[in-house]
């Protein structure tokens, strides 16, 4: 069977009011007469457009060509005035088998694109929501902690200019590793100025406007931060 070719307007499936005429073996414009005739009982099927087609290119005279983007409810409707003939017949079997691959061909489409589980995309909605209600300067230093953390967590082996490969760490977390506590560290930043003027070994890393600094993980660094710590408690 030949089919129709279907068309996919505005989201819907839609075929030429001149592709129908000519299956029903009809002028173009007598069924155009019939859609203007029953065009209050086509709409309640679905929305009724028209586009203007002009002349073919290089083509003496003519005028253009108004012609029906028709549905599937619309086709029906329209094959339904005319007599069962065998070539009516056929139409309507071939209007429902067209309209029929068209659809199979989308949901095809839509099964292969991964979607989120509706879960997951109402956590992902609304995690959105609360960031554009956050103030500029918490989100910036939110993102800048994240950012640092997971650079101390996945880059725990690097190479350092000129060296082989060196366990890096920052001072925060190696501090958490020798068993340091957060209400002991803190921000980290006293304690990461104070192992900076201990410690030479280091390398600098800018994470947007932030310098963060990398150090080996030695004895050296260690100790720099055990002082640190009895400093504090003397």
């Amino acid at each position: 069977m030949d089919l129709i070719r279907i068309e996919r307007k505005n989201n819907c499936d839609v075929v030429d009011s001149r592709l129908i005429a000519t299956e029903m073996g009809i002028q173009h414009k007598n069924l155009l007469e019939t859609i203007r005739k029953y065009q209050d009982r086509l709409e309640k099927r679905g929305v009724l457009t028209f586009e203007t087609d002009k002349p073919v290119k290089g083509s003496s005279g003519g005028r253009p060509e108004t012609f029906y983007w028709l549905n599937e409810r619309h086709c029906i409707f329209l094959t339904t005035l005319s007599r069962n003939t065998e070539q009516v017949v056929d139409l309507k079997d071939k209007i429902e088998e067209s309209f029929y691959q068209a659809k199979q061909i989308i949901l095809s489409q839509q099964v292969a694109q991964p979607r989120l589980p509706q879960r997951d995309a109402i956590a992902y909605i609304e995690a959105t929501d609360k960031l554009n209600q956050m103030d500029d300067g918490i989100l910036t230093r939110l993102l800048r902690d994240a950012l640092v953390d997971e650079l101390a967590l996945k880059q725990n082996l690097r190479v350092l200019p000129s060296e082989p490969k060196q366990e890096i760490t920052i001072v925060k977390v190696r501090a958490k590793e020798l068993g340091y506590s957060e209400k002991q560290i803190g921000s980290g930043s006293t304690l990461g100025r104070f192992v900076a003027k201990k410690v030479k070994h280091l390398f600098f890393e800018r994470i947007g406007v932030h310098e963060v600094k990398h150090y080996e993980v030695n004895d050296e660094l260690d100790s720099a931060i055990h002082a640190y710590f009895l400093t504090r408690t003397l």
